[in-house]
Formats: C-alpha cells, sequence, structure tokens
C-alpha cells in the first residue's frame, strides 16, 4: 500500500495557505492516482490542514478572516469529491443523510464523513451547516433514509441535536451522533436520545449494520437539569449580554493600557465566544455532564494565554459566568454547575487545560478515518 508522504501532504498545506483550491484538488488527485488510500488522503491532507489552521488561530497567530479562506479551500477540495458518487462496484443501496445541526457552523467534518461513506458505496445526502429542524423534517418527509448522521463540533450545539433527534425519531429513522461535542463514551449522546454516537467514519459504517431498520420517538428529557437548560436557552441573549457587558468589565479593571483604547484581544475573543458560553452551560445541564465544561474552561485557558491576558482573568471570567447563569430562571442548577467544576480545576481535581478543544471558529474535529 502507498503512503502518503510528507512532501505531498505539505504541497497540499501551501496550497491552503496559498487559497488555491484547484491546486490542493490536483495534489489530493496525484495522491489517489498514486495509490494512496482514500482515508489515508483524508486524515493526511484536508483534516491535517484543518488541525493546523485551528492551532494558529488558537495561538494568535492567524485571524479568523485567514482560517475562513484557508478552510474554504477544502471544503471546495471535497465538495468536488462528493460530486462523484459512490463506486459502482461498492453501491450498498442505502441512504443515509449527513447533517450539522443549528448554528453548527463546522461543515468541514460533516463534508469528510459524507465523501468517506460514499467511498463505502452509501448514497450521501448532505445537508451541510446549520441546518434546520424543519429542513431535516421536510428530507425525511421526501423519502426513506437508512440513518440520520448528526455532527456537532462545538457543545453549545448540543440542545439543538437534541431538537434533530427528535425530529429524526419521530419518523422512526434512527440517528448517529458525532463530533467533537460529544464525549467518546457516547454519555451525551444517549442523553439527548441518539441511536449511537460514532467516533470515526469507520465506527459510522459498523453502527449501521447494527442499527434497527425503525425506532420509537425520543422520549422527553425530564429533571432539574433538563429543566434549568431549557430556561437558560430561553434567555440566552440575555445571559450572553450580561457575560459580554462582564468580560469588558474585567478588560477595564484588569487590562488598562495607557495610551491605549482598543480593546485588548483576549477580551475580544471571549465577548465573540459569549453565546457559545452560555450554550455549553445548557448543554452541561441539558446532559448531566460536566465534562462539558471543563472542556469550556480548558479552552478559555488555551485562548487567554497566547493573547497575554493578566493574570487572574480566567478565574474572574469563571466567576462572572456563574453569576451570569445564576440571575435567570436556572438559577441554582447551573450556578451550582459552573461553580463546582471551577473549584474542581483550583483544588486541582481536574484537568485545567480540558481535554478537548472548544470553539475556535475552525478548530474542528478531527475523526480517526482509518485506512
Amino acid at each position: 500500500m502507498t503512503r502518503l508522504s510528507a512532501a505531498a501532504a505539505e504541497s497540499y498545506w501551501d496550497a491552503v495557505v496559498a487559497g488555491d483550491d484547484r491546486a490542493a484538488f490536483d495534489r489530493l488527485e496525484t495522491a489517489l492516482r498514486e495509490g494512496v488510500p482514500l482515508p489515508q488522503v483524508l486524515r493526511g491532507m484536508p483534516l491535517a490542514a484543518q488541525h493546523r489552521i485551528g492551532t494558529l488561530w488558537e495561538a494568535d497567530t492567524w485571524s479568523v478572516p485567514q482560517e475562513h479562506a484557508a478552510t474554504a479551500v477544502s471544503q471546495q477540495v471535497l465538495q468536488r469529491l462528493l460530486t462523484r458518487g459512490p463506486p459502482a462496484d461498492a453501491d450498498r443501496g442505502e441512504t443515509v443523510v449527513v447533517a450539522c445541526v443549528e448554528r453548527e457552523w463546522h461543515s468541514l467534518p460533516a463534508l469528510v464523513l459524507a465523501v468517506t461513506l460514499q467511498h463505502h458505496g452509501l448514497h450521501v445526502d448532505l445537508l451541510g451547516a446549520d441546518t434546520s429542524v424543519e429542513r431535516l423534517h421536510a428530507r425525511l418527509t421526501d423519502a426513506p433514509v437508512r440513518a440520520v448522521l448528526l455532527s456537532a463540533s462545538l457543545s453549545s450545539a448540543i440542545p439543538a441535536a437534541h431538537r434533530h433527534v427528535e425530529a429524526s425519531r419521530a419518523h422512526g429513522v434512527p440517528v448517529i451522533a458525532g463530533g467533537s461535542a460529544f464525549d467518546r463514551d457516547g454519555v451525551r449522546a444517549r442523553a439527548i436520545g441518539a441511536s449511537a454516537f460514532a467516533a470515526s467514519a469507520e465506527a459510522v459504517l459498523e453502527q449501521l449494520d447494527r442499527l434497527p431498520a425503525r425506532v420509537p420517538p425520543v422520549q422527553p428529557l425530564t429533571g432539574p437539569g433538563p429543566a434549568a437548560a431549557r430556561r437558560i436557552l430561553h434567555q440566552e441573549r440575555v445571559v450572553a449580554a450580561r457575560l459580554v457587558h462582564a468580560t469588558r468589565q474585567l478588560a477595564a479593571r484588569l487590562d488598562r493600557r495607557p495610551g491605549d483604547e482598543a480593546t485588548p484581544s483576549w477580551c475580544g475573543v471571549l465577548v465573540d465566544a459569549a453565546p457559545y458560553c452560555v450554550g455549553a452551560v445548557a448543554a452541561a445541564c441539558l446532559t448531566g455532564d460536566e465534562g462539558v465544561l471543563d472542556e469550556l474552561g480548558g479552552w478559555a485557558r488555551r485562548v487567554l494565554r497566547p493573547r497575554a491576558a493578566p493574570s487572574g482573568v480566567h478565574e474572574a471570567w469563571w466567576a462572572a459566568l456563574a453569576e451570569a447563569v445564576r440571575d435567570t430562571d436556572a438559577g441554582d442548577v447551573a450556578h451550582r454547575m459552573v461553580v463546582d467544576v471551577g473549584a474542581a480545576v483550583a483544588s486541582g481535581t481536574a484537568d485545567p487545560e480540558g481535554k478537548d478543544r472548544y470553539p475556535a471558529p475552525t478548530d474542528l474535529d478531527r475523526p480517526d478515518v482509518r485506512d
């Protein structure tokens, strides 16, 4: 089996940096013609490039426009691959729907999944980024499908994923959830009613062989946690605005720079991420998994460090997040979760870096696509 060379992978990266999707596609096509298996090409070219893009943004080396432009290159490359359809000699005769949930704009992992599944003989209906529940419902009404595959990279998208699961199962269609929004043990996926969790395209194929043809409607989520999540989401804009105000006050108090009226870059990142942070608290309440907040705290530490945030900003911002959610109808449940996670990190009983990435705009999943 031919292996993808480091030089070939680097030439793809050069095309991405140059914003040249034609050159990037040519590099990928060359590797395929030389006999490199498609999964290895996807892992070593678009996925590896996307990881570098996210790392550069997190390190404050690249701007958001730079990463968006670079991401668009791989998206164009994958879209061209997808237009080819499944190989005639491997056609399984089954159709799956691949969709990013509402407010999830990280479409590249879903594209990689779609291309990989198509390569294995499945017909793929890719609904793309920010798929509404209404659009998903219309697609499931239109024609039968084997399963719905939901992609979510940010944990703030988990409440939306729950609504997509409800819509899919109302049609009797099983759902496989995947993406870095979900934990590797599948706890969050099961909590929202997904039929299965898959961490890779290979795992999706295995799960498809095990899924029942039809599934019953999902049961409503009850209890203090889901109730708190619903209340937070109902007041999400107010809570996010409260967090934004507190973050800007922190910058004024802790990071005053004589003669410089510009907002510190670390403050800008936290302000832009405020809706996602509030959504992550709702996701933690909905699933009962405090690991969501561990990951959020780890992301915040990693973006604050290269942006020269003053000492104590993370702790003060975390306290502001706790206060923002306390002043809602969700009250004690959400506030206690945020406070408990902050205390665990401070005491050294939790990983201060978090176990996964959080919302860099293009810091995407790296599915374990195997040869």
